[in-house]
Formats: structure tokens, C-alpha cells, sequence
């Protein structure tokens, strides 16, 4: 366990400390050692809560907690009204008898969800209106839920477009051709954070989406979310997922954007692997938009 920790414990420890200046010592636990300057987050599943060792370093090192995939629509309902809460109650739970904060992942995305979302006893697309009534009936059923524990939930995931080529002289959709968006565009959207925001008044909402550095998807993000708040949307903030350090250096340039990120961290084929995360505090400074800065300082090693 050690040694699959090893790597980016390191990496994190470095990141922050060439930013800092401060040192960890040995027996101080990444938590405490950067408490000034930002809370440390960590992905799991139920290995990394059951097995002693792995509790261990989540208790000495981390203060705050996402589920890495127990959390997420087609885990907790593969079917209408057929709940699955047994392993996120179990994360809860762990949070809840450890003082730990617990960050939400995450209520709309088009993978790990199930076809009833969208889709029909004949497999075809459901309505607008029907899309919606199921958005609404489970996003409040787990945030009711978990409104005592969980103090951010990633909303929306992935929703952005990676890019692709003009057809026909026009450009092509800044949003990912999902089922949701066939459906109902860019709406589903603004009404997963409507949905959210009735669901619990006082928890942080954030969009979340990977390849962030990338300079034209990063402005899609940008553009959409501040398009959408300006409308009134709910949205509080921009995740970040999986930063890396050539991702990191973003974080100093000119564009807005570049100091709005925050996430858990992504899956990367080691399951029962810890995969650290920092997160500045929420009152260090607000984005262009007007919303927290969650900022993700994760290197994870790839295999």
C-alpha cells in the first residue's frame, strides 16, 4: 500500500510545497501540514474504507472525501425508484463517524447512468418533459439524502465537447451529443442546477469536466458557465478533474478560468489505489463569475 501511495503522495507533497515553501514533516499528515492554505481530498471505494491500513492514511492525511463512483446515478439507481444506497451509505457513514467532509459525484452524466433516464420501455428517447421529471425525482432523492454530510455536489459531469471539425461551414457544438443534450440542449443542464439548488439551499453546485488545460475546451467551460450564471443558474463552481503538473501551470496565466478549478479525482485502472486531491479553501478568492475557487492538485501514476 505503500508503494502504490508513494508516487502521488509525492507529487501533491511537492506541488504544494514549491507553491508554499512549507514543508511536511514525517509525522504530520498532509492535512495539518497544509491546513493554511488548503483542505486535502481523496477518491474512494469500499476497499479503501474496510481495509485498516488505507483507513489509516485517510484519517492521518485527507479532510475531505469523494466517492469515487458509489455516488453516481447508475450505482445508486439502475432502475426508477430501485435504490442502491449500500455503498454510499457506507462512505457517509464514514465520513459522518470521522468528522470528514464529503464531496458529492455526481448527479447528471451521460456514462455510469441508467437508460431509464432517457430512454423509453422501447428505447427511445423519453421527452423533454419526462427527461426532466426523472432528472428531478433522483437528484432530489440523493441529496436529501446526504444534505447532513455532503458539503459540495458535482452536478453536472462532462458535459462539455472535446472538439471536433466545422460541418457544412459551421462550428461544431461546444456541448457532447449525449442523450441528454438530443433531448433537451443545453437545458438539461440549467435544470440539473435548479433541481439541485431546491434540493439543498446551502450546498456548493459545481460544474465538472476533464481536459480542462486545454485552451478552446477550457473556454467552452468558461463561456458556459458564465453564460448560464448570468441567466441566474445556480452554479457556485468550476471541478477540475485529474490536473496534472503540466495542468497546473495554467493556474498562473491571464485567463480567468485558469484559477476556477476543483475535483475529485478520475479512476485510473488501480481501484483500490488512494488518489490524493487538494482543495483551496472556498474564501481564498472568486472566479471571473463570481464563484468559489476549487483548485485540484492531483498527479496520479498511470498503468
Amino acid at each position: 500500500m505503500k508503494h502504490l501511495l508513494k508516487l502521488p503522495l509525492c507529487a501533491l507533497a511537492f506541488a504544494m510545497t514549491a507553491n508554499t515553501g512549507f514543508a511536511q514533516s514525517s509525522a504530520t499528515g498532509l492535512k495539518d501540514a497544509y491546513k493554511d492554505y488548503f483542505s486535502i481530498g481523496v477518491a474512494v471505494n469500499m476497499q479503501n474504507i474496510t481495509n485498516p491500513e488505507q483507513i489509516a492514511i485517510i484519517k492521518k492525511d485527507f479532510n475531505s472525501i469523494t466517492a469515487e463512483n458509489d455516488m453516481k446515478p447508475q450505482p445508486t439507481e439502475p432502475a426508477y425508484g430501485q435504490f442502491n444506497w449500500e455503498n454510499a451509505d457506507k462512505i457517509a457513514n464514514f465520513c459522518r463517524s470521522n468528522g470528514i467532509k464529503l464531496r458529492g459525484h455526481c448527479l447528471m452524466w451521460h456514462a455510469q447512468i441508467g437508460k431509464w433516464m432517457y430512454q423509453d420501455e422501447k428505447g427511445n428517447l423519453v421527452s423533454k418533459e419526462k427527461l426532466f421529471q426523472n432528472m428531478k425525482h433522483h437528484i432530489t432523492a440523493i441529496m436529501e439524502r446526504y444534505k447532513d454530510v455532503v458539503y459540495a455536489w458535482d452536478v453536472v459531469n462532462e458535459a462539455i465537447s472535446d472538439g471536433g471539425r466545422p460541418v457544412m461551414g459551421q462550428k461544431p457544438s461546444p456541448y457532447r451529443n449525449s442523450p441528454l443534450y438530443q433531448i433537451a440542449g443545453d437545458e438539461f443542464i440549467k435544470k440539473a442546477f435548479i433541481y439541485a439548488r431546491e434540493a439543498d439551499p446551502n450546498v456548493l453546485l459545481f460544474y465538472n469536466d476533464y481536459n480542462a488545460a486545454d485552451p478552446q475546451k477550457r473556454d467552452r467551460i468558461y463561456n458556459m458557465v458564465k453564460s448560464m450564471k448570468e441567466e441566474g443558474v445556480p452554479i457556485d463552481g468550476i471541478g477540475r478533474c485529474r490536473c496534472r503538473p503540466d495542468e497546473i501551470l495554467y493556474n498562473s496565466e491571464a485567463h480567468p478560468y485558469h484559477r476556477a478549478g476543483h475535483s475529485r479525482q478520475r479512476g485510473n485502472g488501480r481501484t483500490s489505489q488512494l488518489q490524493p486531491r487538494g482543495r483551496r479553501h472556498q474564501s481564498d478568492s472568486k472566479t471571473a463569475s463570481g464563484g468559489p475557487i476549487h483548485t485540484s492538485l492531483q498527479d496520479s501514476p498511470q498503468t
